[in-house]
Parts: C-alpha cells; structure tokens; sequence
C-alpha cells in the first residue's frame, strides 16, 4: 500500500504534527540513584524515551493528551522496584500529572540495568535482536480478533542488562499507570473485565480486557504486576489498546515502534501518516527468569 504523508515546511524548516499524547516528563529529585545500577545509561534519558514509545500509539493532533509526569529516586519497599503515586485528574477524571519513584535502596533484591542507547531496539547488543511476540486469537461478538498480548527481548549472554530489572522497562510500565491504569479511590475504578468501544477501535469493539489487582494486566503485557529479570518489555497491543480505553483515544497505532512478528489489523492511511510524522518529533524531544513486583 503506498502511503503518503503531509510535512509542513516554514522557512525551509520541518514543523512536525503536535502529538495526540504529549508526556511532559520533570525531572524531581535525581540525585541519589539506586548504588546498584549497571549498564553507563541515565534515568533522564531513559525516562525521556519511555515516554516518547507511549507517545507514537497516540499520534493523532487532533485528540488533544496531555500528561505531567515527575520521575526521581527515593526509597521504597526492598521488594518493590517502582511506584505511581500522587494522581491528579481533570474534570472529565482522566490523569494529567503524577509522580513515578524508582527505587533507590541498597537492597541485593533490586539491581538495575540503565541502557546507554534505549532508543536501539532490533539492533541493541544487550538484548537479543529476536523479540519473543506473544499473538493470540479470541472470540469477540459475532467474530474472531488477533491481539498481540506481548513483546519481550531477553538479555543477551553476557550483558550487564542479564539478571536485573531493566529502567526502561520499568519507566514505561510507571508511565502506563500514569496514562490511567490506576485503581485508587476517585481515581479509577476500572471494570472487570475493560471492555473496548467501537469509538477506540471498530475491529476490537467488544473485546474484553481482564484487569487483575486492580491495576494490572494479564502476563505477558508490559502492564502486568510482575516483571523478568533480564527481560525488556514494550507496549504490547493489549496495553495500548486498554490505556485507549480508559482515556477515550480513538484508533491508537498498534504497533508503534514496528517490532516485527506483531499482528494488527489492516492499518489506515492516516495511521501511517501519522506514525511517520510522529518518528520525526524525536529530533525535537525533551525542550527477569525471576521477576519483582512494580507499582
């Protein structure tokens, strides 16, 4: 299918489509990282592109999402590697700010894996070049769907990244907690199952999302309650599909960052364009084997 998309040029220069989501990350108090941190990379950038990996499954400059998050090191619980916390809503009881905490005691329980480059995915030497995708078929309505439920890069032998908890991954789970995944009181209080509508995506209307713990989806999903050591996670279709819901986003891109073996349906047009508009915004971003619990 050829497909073509619109770049604004003013004075010789590129103007890029203003994203559907916008995550404004700040950083708090990031001066005492976790002593058990490996790898060379920083919370900053790490964080900076968690956040723009969420925003490419919401490009449309036309649904205006705009959300606040701070992100710092602080002390929690020797099991529990990060945590959401102090919501703010609108009127309308959608999230437009919070707070992410990664934790930074010394605890042999959590050691972490900060990614110098995390913008590399197929060509990162510390995970394998092959994701392990997760597709499944279900019976939705009167017909049948496929959903891709889950995306995962195991560590590569011998990497730092072998056996820890890995930043980025963490950071994108916290930022789908911040996107709507949250049952707290007057906050949301999803339903059991989340049920898709025909207004976020006419293929999945009907298409029931179970929520375990409240807050959390079903393994193999980057928004499940526990995370692999050693294993980097990415918003499967499930995630994407449930934070559209919650925040009433219409036809969000399945598929954002092209992972190969990943089904969806039958993309449009506009939904190309679109993503592609929104890879050229990077130029102008930021003016586990065994598992442990996160928030």
């Amino acid at each position: 299918m050829a497909v073509g998309f619109f770049i604004a040029v003013v004075l010789g220069g590129m103007v890029p489509a203003k994203a559907g989501l916008d995550i404004i990350a700040i950083a708090g108090d990031i001066s005492t990282p976790s002593p058990n941190v490996f790898g060379g990379g920083n919370l900053t950038t790490i964080f900076n592109q968690a956040a723009f990996n969420w925003e490419l499954a919401y490009p449309d400059p036309d649904q205006e999402w705009t959300v606040t998050l701070t992100y710092n090191w602080g002390a929690l619980g020797a099991d529990q590697v990060a945590k959401f916390t102090d919501p703010i809503l609108d009127a309308d009881g959608r999230i437009i700010a919070g707070t992410i905490t990664f934790n930074n005691i010394n605890t042999p329980l959590i050691s972490w894996f900060a990614d110098p480059n995390p913008d590399l995915i197929l060509d990162n030497p510390n995970f394998t070049p092959a994701p392990i995708v997760t597709n499944q078929s279900f019976a939705v309505l009167d017909h049948e769907v496929r959903l891709n439920i889950g995306i995962r890069f195991a560590a590569t032998a011998g990497s730092e990244a072998v056996g820890r908890s890995d930043l980025l991954t963490i950071s994108m789970h916290e930022i789908g907690h911040g996107l709507g995944l949250l049952s707290v009181p007057d906050v949301y209080e999803p339903p059991h199952p989340l049920k898709i509508p025909e207004e976020v995506s006419a293929y999945y209307a009907g298409y029931e999302i179970f929520v375990s713990q409240s807050e959390h989806l079903s393994r193999p999903s980057l928004m499940e309650s526990m995370t692999d050591l050693g294993f980097r996670f990415y918003p499967s279709g499930n995630d994407i599909l449930a934070m559209a819901t919650i925040a009433g986003y219409q036809n969000p891109v399945l598929n954002p960052l092209n992972i190969p073996g990943v089904v969806v349906p039958e993309p449009s047009s506009l939904a190309l364009s679109l993503g592609a508009l929104m890879g050229l915004q990077w130029w102008r971003r930021r003016k586990q084997s065994s598992s442990v619990s996160v928030g």
